[in-house]
């Protein structure tokens, strides 16, 4: 017999882009207790049910239980009220070792709440050095990124925070190729003056999922046209 409550909780876990195991972390009940709930398609203790609308409190009642109207009881994905902790990486300090004391909870390292973030996790803001990654995210800005649980979330293309064991940092987009998935992944930069490389397994401590980037400043347009354009009108302008 189908168990509405499970059925319309993975489909809200699908939607938040994460794990089961992650997922039961974020709530904070025990590890596999709902994945087992969910492969036996047992109830879920009422306990559980509690925890995960105290996280989520804009999770509709009516669509976990009855499975039907809208998963949020807001149109926002993600409500302010609900925004996601960002730890902000020290300099130069996180360079060398970003993922020995970034950790939930931690009240220590700096911080501020950032809405919009769709996916929950620990999430790090780090400043951007070096001309790699240009065209798209340039020297000096941040990025913004969410710590994956498992090697097996890195998509072929996305942009990621590798923490390495002897080169540190390193912003690069991933390509994964299928025979040579077990030894390691191929980096590559957007700038094309930098050329790929392989990266091995035992090099990569933490992966961190670059979720969006911020830039402290606009560039100039420099579009030919534009400012052909814009002169053309100036001079015929009569105020």
């Amino acid at each position: 017999m189908e168990n509405i409550v499970n059925e319309q909780l993975k489909k809200f876990v699908q939607h938040l882009g994460i794990s089961i195991r992650e997922f039961e972390r974020n709530i904070g009940t025990s590890n596999g207790a709902i994945a087992k709930a969910l492969k036996n398609n047992l109830s879920i203790g009422s306990n559980t049910i509690k925890d995960i609308f105290y996280h989520y409190p804009d999770l509709s009642a009516e669509f976990i239980f009855k499975g039907t109207g809208e998963m949020f009881n807001t149109q926002l994905i993600i409500p302010p009220k609900v925004a996601r902790k960002v730890y902000i990486s020290p300099e130069p300090a996180m360079a060398g070792n970003p993922f020995g004391y970034i950790t939930e909870g931690n009240e220590e390292i700096e911080h501020f709440y950032l809405p919009f973030l769709k996916k929950t996790g620990t999430y790090a803001a780090f400043r951007v050095q070096g001309r790699s990654m240009e065209e798209y995210i340039e020297e000096g800005s941040w990025v913004i990124c969410r710590l994956l649980e498992e090697a097996a979330q890195v998509l072929s293309g996305n942009v990621y925070l590798i923490a390495t064991r002897s080169e540190g940092l390193l912003l690069k987009r991933i390509y994964i190729q299928a025979e040579h998935r077990h030894k390691g992944l191929i980096l590559y930069s957007d700038n094309p003056l930098y050329a790929p490389f392989f990266l091995h397994n035992e090099e990569i401590l933490k992966v961190w999922a670059v979720e969006m980037f911020l830039k402290t400043d606009f560039p100039p347009n420099t579009d030919k046209w534009i400012k052909d354009n814009l002169k053309a009108y100036i001079d015929t302008l009569s105020i």
